[in-house]
């Protein structure tokens, strides 16, 4: 948002208004108007006494919710504080890896989000010539020239003669490209126990040996779980410039 475009919120930050000094401005983004906050007074918290991080919380450092609790009541309050001030136990998370699922030609894949970088819609595609079937095109992303391929070729599944409808913007090893897909559904974490054997070919068939780590069951069917980095950084999606 342009700076000149900030205004102040003069209508919540009157002086009766709970914390005015969370808020900062307001600006419109689009049709809405957005509320800017002071995010180094929310993290803090210093204007309601709250605790600095790094130094041991006092009883008194509290807001005072019960003021007329007993000293009994109030250890029994401050108990319950610690106990929610501690960090969540990790052990539920292990082997758990976040994964985003999407569909390309009925078939439905998952990708491990180590490689995804966000989701948008394919508009505006502007081809590219001289290019192979699996170039979909190129398209503005935030600024950003972003290529879309196909990877129906590794997966050994015909190409699309439809435009695609989602893409999931990915980044490895420096190159960033867009997937095309037809849907984007989630994006949920999978235990890895989960994921079983992969089948010896793929939705399409053809060897899937390096190109898929498993399936899961996904939505009362099964989802195949892909190894994105094999499939962009595979011979099969390379262009040669020479040609």
């Amino acid at each position: 948002i342009p700076g000149e475009d900030i205004e102040g919120a003069a209508q919540y930050l009157q002086e009766d208004t709970i914390h005015p000094h969370f808020l900062e401005g307001e600006a419109k983004a689009g049709d809405l108007i957005a509320m800017l906050l002071n995010a180094e007074n929310l993290v803090r918290g210093e204007p309601l006494g709250l605790p600095v991080a790094g130094e041991e919380p006092l009883l008194t450092d509290y807001p005072s919710f019960c003021p007329l609790a007993s000293p009994e009541e109030a250890a029994v309050f401050r108990a319950r504080a610690d106990n929610l001030r501690q960090k969540p136990v990790e052990a539920a998370f292990t082997g758990l890896a976040s994964h985003a699922v999407f569909s390309i030609g009925g078939e439905c894949f998952a990708v491990d989000t180590e490689y995804v970088t966000g989701f948008s819609d394919a508009a505006n595609l502007t081809p590219v010539p001289c290019s192979p079937k699996h170039i979909v095109g190129n398209m503005n992303l935030r600024g950003n020239i972003l290529t879309l391929v196909d990877i129906r070729g590794p997966l050994n599944m015909p190409i699309a003669p439809q435009p695609p409808k989602r893409v999931v913007v990915a980044s490895i090893d420096g190159l960033s490209a867009g997937i095309a897909a037809d849907e984007v559904f989630d994006c949920i974490y999978i235990n890895q126990s989960g994921i079983t054997h992969a089948p010896s070919v793929l939705p399409g068939g053809g060897d899937g040996g390096k190109y898929i780590r498993g399936v899961a069951p996904y939505r009362g069917g099964v989802m195949t779980v892909l190894n994105l980095k094999e499939i962009l950084l595979g011979k099969e999606l390379a262009v040669d410039e020479e040609v």
